[in-house]
């Protein structure tokens, strides 16, 4: 499973142009994640471009929300895979009353 969001960008595909996005269309048509790769495209495009995509896992693993790159980590994608997020590390500091200070 890889994050192919690179390929939406306006000149990162072969086949985008700026009145035209066919990863964008073809998730629009299907209503899907996944994105088959078409019989008539040679393998090179996909060992060519392979690092562009980041790398997530295999399908079938779980996958903790909190560990998506920052810019998967979206609301939707979330309430799409029913997520419970936890924040680690975010808190307030607060003092109990006025002049209080820590013991000695």
């Amino acid at each position: 499973v890889r994050d192919m969001t690179y390929w939406t960008q306006l000149n990162a595909h072969p086949g985008n142009s700026k009145r035209r996005n066919p990863i964008k269309e073809f998730h629009g048509m299907r209503q899907t994640p996944y994105l088959i790769y078409p019989a008539h495209h040679d393998m090179d495009r996909w060992v060519t471009n392979r690092g562009k995509f980041k790398y997530l896992g295999k399908e079938g693993d779980h996958i903790l929300f909190e560990d998506l790159p920052e810019n998967m980590q979206l609301d939707s994608v979330a309430v799409a895979h029913e997520v419970l997020t936890k924040r680690r590390g975010v808190g307030v500091i607060v003092c109990g009353s006025e002049n209080e200070v820590a013991k000695d």
